[in-house]
């Protein structure tokens, strides 16, 4: 139907409608087998709402009319081209109907391009906001021309609507404990730029990235005898299982903005270096008193905490700290970088290694077993994984496809799943192999106290009074917003639209960092709200508009009540460092919302 460009995949909308002249109108060329609605291979619920209906392969006009008129109103179909070419005549009246699918938005096809490229692209389609979720409709006869590439289409576009599902969900839950987070942690954090004294020191060094799957137990004895040949980073949860067998770990990195620490207070070896995101558990960051490197994958929660006089380099995250604790390695010129207890799966039945403190409960396995995948295993066996596990499967094997040819990944985990593009090789050999070269680890980077600098408080003091009169201001649009949208509540008018609308302009243009503060305490409640609006749920008229509105100022200005309790707690807190010219662990837990 659509023939293939030699470059990278191609969005046809309405917006580039010009490009359906890749749809050949040659009457000679051979027209595709139609798609058999009767003859599918997954059985299909047409009364799904919100989805996007996605078909793979030949895209038989008739077959694509009939999906349309199956559809929910709100639903699309987004047509992808198969590997093959498949061209067929393309009459005037088929083209007139493309076209009228495209501009009214319930056609979107992508053409040519890799496999990959062309999941991609659907992914960028798919706005989780808006959406649903998605399906394929596949007929048999595309799964028989096309399975393996169907199977890769498939694999890469739910890694990328999972991740997208994960940020969402993580911006939502978590977006608010990570800013308070930052806040609480910013006495600590004003060291400009710490990562670049990390950046290549690892130059052609290996690094070693230790996890806490079920596969570890099998390698501690082995790692204590040959820790002197690697620089070791290992996620703060292991500490405990590496400290029981006499392993120091280089770096101990840290991401969870909830977790506890499980090391006594400054327990930490002095050599080890504490890499911790700004919106990680206060309780983890004030644990030790050395060595602290800061870093944020949070974008807007850096920008916000930097308008307070906070700093933090960024350091992306494919959503565990394992991911960071790559990013890391590699930023730091590290090669080759060995993983080892990445099963990434419930190896034997096991969630985590022995020693792990945070295992969960029977019930609690069974259940994520019970809802979990079956993959390939590091043995080419199949192993069992779940939901998450399997997201940071795809981002590791995403992630190496993305770096240098020379630049090795050794999975030593020797259990768990198979992350594609790394090399596997046992522990015992990569140790031996190491040992008889010249590589070693660097000697320890120095170290030192990480202690509150006053003058570093005073700021923060200064620029946190100020946000809190932003916020205030910003409240009061929200009240402005109420005030304009109670007006004539039976019968609204377009006039009443048009003072709305000015509100929403000065909402809209507000200091970026006030806005967040207040939309990270109010996402949850905003998000069902903003939902029914966007994807016009329900509304009938310009009356029912005005109340969607009257619903988001009040919750603008019940959010900019939380953000305002919290900014107060956060004041209370810097006074009493201020006052003792310290800071005690103690006058956290009013900010952290416990009895103090």
């Amino acid at each position: 139907m659509i023939e293939a460009p030699e470059a990278a995949a191609v969005l046809i909308n309405k917006d580039a409608i010009a490009q359906l002249d890749q749809i050949l109108q040659n009457a000679s060329a051979a027209r595709p087998s139609t798609t058999n609605l009767q003859d599918l291979a997954v059985e299909v619920n047409w009364s799904r709402q919100r989805t996007v209906w996605v078909v793979y392969g030949a895209g038989e006009i008739q077959a694509i009319e009939e999906i349309i008129q199956r559809i929910s109103a709100c639903s699309v179909v987004a047509l992808v081209q198969a590997s093959g070419q498949d061209d067929y005549e393309l009459t005037a009246k088929q083209r007139k109907r493309i076209t009228g699918w495209l501009n009214k938005e319930r056609l979107f096809i992508i053409a040519g391009g890799s496999v990959e490229q062309r999941a991609r692209k659907i992914a960028g389609l798919i706005d989780i906001d808006t959406m649903d979720g998605w399906k394929p409709i596949l007929s048999k006869q595309t799964l028989k021309d096309h399975g393996q590439d169907v199977g890769e289409f498939l694999r890469v576009l739910a890694s990328c609507i999972n991740t997208k599902t994960m940020h969402k969900s993580t911006r939502l839950l978590m977006s608010g404990k990570f800013l308070r987070n930052a806040l609480i942690n910013a006495p600590l954090a004003y060291r400009p730029t710490p990562l670049d004294v990390y950046r290549n020191a690892l130059h052609q060094r290996p690094a070693l990235v230790v996890s806490a799957g079920p596969s570890l137990n099998k390698q501690l004895p082995l790692l204590a005898e040959n820790q002197d040949l690697f620089t070791i980073l290992a996620v703060d949860t292991v500490w405990p299982i590496l400290h029981k067998h006499g392993i120091r770990p280089d770096f101990l990195v840290a991401l969870d903005p909830k977790t506890s620490p499980s090391w006594p207070a400054n327990g930490l070896d002095e050599q080890t270096h504490f890499m911790v995101d700004v919106g990680c558990s206060p309780k983890m960051v004030w644990s030790h008193n050395r060595n602290h490197v800061f870093t944020s994958c949070h974008s807007q929660v850096n920008a916000c905490l930097a308008d307070f006089g906070g700093l933090a380099d960024h350091l992306s995250t494919g959503g565990s700290v394992a991911t960071t604790a790559f990013n890391l390695a590699e930023l730091a010129g590290a090669n080759p970088i060995i993983l080892i207890g990445q099963d990434l799966a419930l190896t034997g039945g096991r969630d985590h290694a022995d020693g792990y403190l945070y295992k969960y409960d029977e019930a609690h396995l069974k259940a994520r077993t019970n809802a979990g995948y079956d993959v390939e295993g590091y043995y080419g066996d199949r192993v069992r994984t779940e939901r998450q596990l399997l997201l940071y499967k795809n981002w590791f094997e995403d992630r190496i496809k993305t770096l240098s040819p020379d630049r090795m990944v050794i999975n030593a985990t020797e259990g768990g799943a198979r992350i594609a593009g790394a090399l596997q090789i046992p522990f015992a050999q990569v140790c031996a192999e190491i040992r008889s070269t010249s590589m070693r680890k660097n000697p320890p980077m120095p170290s030192g106290h990480t202690a509150v600098d006053m003058a570093h408080m005073a700021r923060l003091s200064a620029n946190l009074a100020q946000m809190i009169e932003k916020v205030q201001a910003f409240q009061q649009l929200g009240r402005d917003g109420l005030q304009c949208a109670e007006q004539s509540p039976r019968r609204a008018s377009q006039k009443q639209l048009s003072a709305i609308d000015d509100i929403n302009l000065a909402i809209k243009e507000f200091d970026p960092s006030a806005k967040l503060l207040v939309d990270v305490f109010g996402m949850l409640e905003l998000e069902a709200v903003r939902y029914s609006t966007v994807i016009k749920k329900d509304l009938k008229g310009l009356t029912d508009a005005v109340a969607k509105y009257r619903a988001v100022y009040q919750h603008l200005v019940e959010s900019a009540d939380r953000a305002l309790a919290m900014l107060q707690k956060i004041s209370r807190l810097y006074a009493q460092v201020q006052q003792h010219q310290s800071f005690d662990p103690a006058f956290m837990k009013e900010a952290l919302g416990e009895t103090p």
